[in-house]
């Protein structure tokens, strides 16, 4: 009874407090009003100010997944309005059960598994590129960029620095939002505009419950098309801002040298100043300069089985200075990868947006690059023994409802005369449909040098019942993409792939089932057949946020000389049976090729893993990776990799974090071609503090030991490393 006062009061609250009443939108009504003009509130996550009493107010009454567009179980408000600088947002969100709201303090754009709130954004109304900003139940910020082009539509690399407070109350709980117009890239304009809006709530419980402010269409891929249109805004302008953040690095880096016979010498201090400098000339685009950039990164890379590869591995790029407006750059070729670039002594990067014409720059000075070396038989990274400035061009243009048009052009060169393969392209994108898209890429690479072309095209069909592809890409053998990441030329590929999706209602047994088939057939520019795969898979989602997937996979391979054919599985599972855990197993086996001796092989690995956060503060994660593979009758390796992170969290600003990678092979030399130790062993540890004010304010303080070890010695410390990074973002 005193659940169902406190529901009940917290219900006629806003009309006791004169707030307007809420609107229910429904599809043949999405545009609304947006008052201006609103005092500033505190932000202390009580919507007690006048400026929520005069705002407009939205009901979140659908509920978009797992369930069709049926009535939100639970009842969630937006309060939106603004004044000459900053755009307010505000949510009741209640709950009829509190004690189950998921909330724990997590690293910034962590909380997605959390419960949340948040909107898109479409400043620009163009329904192609915009924003999305999150905040979960216990204040953790998520933001990113959605770019309806691409193929990544969230891209949570981008940070930008606004304001948001939480409060728990009797009902649930309420959260305000800050966004500086300074933040966000838009054209600016004297009379009232309109915008893209759409207000969400996420509702993780037994199963992940979507809410929205009106039906969105599961037979249309893109969101920022189903927006409401808010319309108000003149005069407000994202301003001419400049943001002025210099940093500080010092580091020591203890060796062991000889490796492993010597004692671990001291190293010397290393203190370096450095400066990042954002300038936007103009309301839509921006500049920045790095100068002196400390790209060390507080980040370690994922654990990848090394072991018989036959393509270089690719790595995410973590850096701050190349996530800023990476989504320009994307292409459907990788023809730019900003990990070939290395150690820059500086970096300038120009993003901008003249009406529907984008543009991008990026220009560096390395001090080592990378090159990934590329042919149809395999491809691995390369470092470079000299100094090379890298250029990237890049421009896009909107063409009709949701296509776009696209130049690039890259460049790296050295003293003198020595310089590595330029190439430069066109592509685009066609949009018949919002369930259709077609993809097109052609690149010349090299072309006074005799080189090489490569050409894409691809059509994707993403519909509620259906999803279909066709595409084909041809590679020559000469081409090179030297700034980017093509592990594979010589190459002409088909594919053609259809998945079938049957949905449910999420007390259901399954909220989702799936099934397809795709095929694969590739051969050499000279017409000799390099791979053909057919593939069957099948997926279910249902209770306990269950998920799995399962493939069946018969190949045939030219490798090193011999036709190879393969048969061989993939399966992959997870679920949350409590609030606080996650389990998740993946598992792969049967026939594969034994690419360091060339002849065939069988295989069976396990990956399980599990997170687990016992309190709000406390979080602890583990990966593993188990492989074994036969070959000629008997063992040739057993991997075990394991990743361990453990990570306490003082406040949604500050935490402590403890990794721990751990990698062995054993391996029997006498199956061997060629000499191979018994046991390599690696082991890589790290200790970190971060503080951040914001995401460019920050204190990072830790260590990193790294050991090895193989059967002639055991696991030794090579080294271990010390260092401390203060930056301080200044918005003059």
């Amino acid at each position: 009874m005193r659940r169902l006062c406190l529901l009940a009061l917290a219900a006629l609250l806003p009309s006791l407090a004169g707030a307007a009443p809420a609107q229910h939108p429904d599809p043949g009504h999405r545009d609304f009003a947006v008052p201006g003009g609103a005092e500033a509130p505190v932000l202390d996550g009580r919507l007690d100010d006048a400026t929520w009493r005069n705002a407009l107010v939205l009901s979140l009454d659908w509920e978009t997944s797992p369930g069709e567009n049926t009535p939100a179980p639970v009842g969630t408000e937006c309060l939106l309005t603004h004044d000459a600088e900053r755009l307010y947002v505000a949510f009741r969100a209640l709950d009829p059960d509190t004690t189950a709201i998921v909330a724990r303090l997590a690293d910034r754009d962590d909380a997605y598994d959390d419960d949340l709130v948040g909107f898109l954004l479409d400043p620009f109304d163009g329904e192609r590129r915009g924003y999305q900003f999150l905040v979960s139940a216990a204040g953790v910020q998520m933001d990113a960029r959605r770019d309806e082009v691409g193929d990544e539509p969230e891209d949570d690399s981008w940070d930008a620095i606004w304001h948001s407070a939480v409060r728990r109350t009797a009902a649930g709980y309420d959260v305000e939002i800050a966004v500086p117009f300074r933040a966000l890239r838009f054209p600016p304009s004297r009379l009232p505009v309109t915008w893209g809006f759409l207000p969400l709530r996420d509702r993780p419980r037994n199963v992940q419950r979507r809410f929205a402010a009106l039906p969105l269409d599961r037979g249309n891929s893109c969101a920022l098309c189903q927006t409401l249109k808010v319309t108000g805004f003149a005069g407000v302008e994202s301003g001419r801002n400049l943001k002025i953040a210099p940093t500080w690095t010092a580091t020591r880096t203890d060796r062991r040298e000889p490796f492993p016979d010597a004692a671990l010498g001291d190293g010397e201090i290393m203190a370096e100043p450095g400066l990042d400098l954002r300038w936007g000339p103009s309301s839509q685009s921006s500049l920045n300069l790095s100068l002196n950039p400390d790209f060390s990164q507080v980040e370690a890379d994922e654990l990848q089985l090394e072991l018989n590869t036959r393509y270089a591995l690719f790595y995410r790029e973590k850096r701050p200075f190349f996530l800023e407006g990476a989504d320009i750059f994307r292409t459907p070729l990788q023809a730019v990868y900003t990990r070939t670039i290395v150690d820059p002594d500086w970096g300038l990067k120009w993003t901008g947006q003249d009406g529907r014409t984008a543009t991008g720059v990026i220009v560096a000075r390395d001090a080592s690059p990378n090159r990934l070396l590329a042919s149809n038989q395999g491809s691995r990274v390369m470092a470079v023994d000299r100094e090379l400035s890298s250029a990237v061009l890049r421009l896009r243009r909107d063409v009709g409802g949701g296509s776009t048009v696209g130049l690039l052009a890259t460049g790296r060169a050295g003293r003198g005369d020595e310089h590595d393969s330029g190439l430069v392209g066109t592509d685009g994108l066609w949009r018949p449909s919002r369930a259709d898209k077609l993809s097109w890429q052609f690149l010349q690479s090299g072309a006074d040098e005799g080189g090489g072309a490569a050409a894409l095209a691809r059509w994707n069909h993403d519909g509620r019942d259906w999803s279909l592809l066709a595409g084909f890409q041809s590679l020559d053998e000469k081409f090179r993409a030297d700034a980017g990441f093509i592990p594979r030329v010589d190459l002409r590929q088909y594919d053609l792939g259809a998945w079938r999706t049957w949905w449910n209602s999420p007390e259901h047994w399954y909220n989702q089932l799936g099934a397809g088939v795709q095929w694969t057939y590739a051969e050499t520019q000279a017409g000799r057949l390099a791979d053909r795969f057919l593939r069957a898979e099948g997926f279910w989602m249902g209770p306990m946020q269950g998920r799995f997937w399962g493939a069946v996979e018969n190949g045939r391979q030219y490798f090193a000389g011999r036709d190879f054919t393969t048969t061989s599985w993939q399966a992959k599972l997870g679920a949350r049976p409590a609030g606080a855990l996650e389990l998740w197993l993946a598992g792969w086996g049967g026939e594969a090729i034994d690419y360091d001796n060339a002849r065939p092989g069988d295989s069976f690995g396990l990956g399980p893993g599990l997170g687990y956060t016992p309190s709000r503060n406390l979080a602890l994660r583990l990966d593993a990776t188990w492989e074994n593979f036969d070959a000629a009758g008997d063992d040739l390796y057993t991997a075990l990799l394991l990743a361990v992170q453990v990570r306490y969290h003082f406040s949604s600003r500050a935490f402590a974090r403890a990794i721990v990678h751990y990698e062995r092979y054993d391996l029997e030399p006498d199956n061997y071609l060629f000499p191979v130790p018994d046991v390599d062993e690696g082991l890589f540890s790290q200790l970190l503090f971060s503080y951040k004010v914001n995401p460019q304010t920050m204190v990072f303080v830790g260590t990193t030991d790294e050991a090895a070890g193989t059967d002639a010695y055991d696991l030794t410390r090579r080294s271990r490393t010390f260092f401390l990074k203060l930056g301080y973002a200044w918005l003059p």
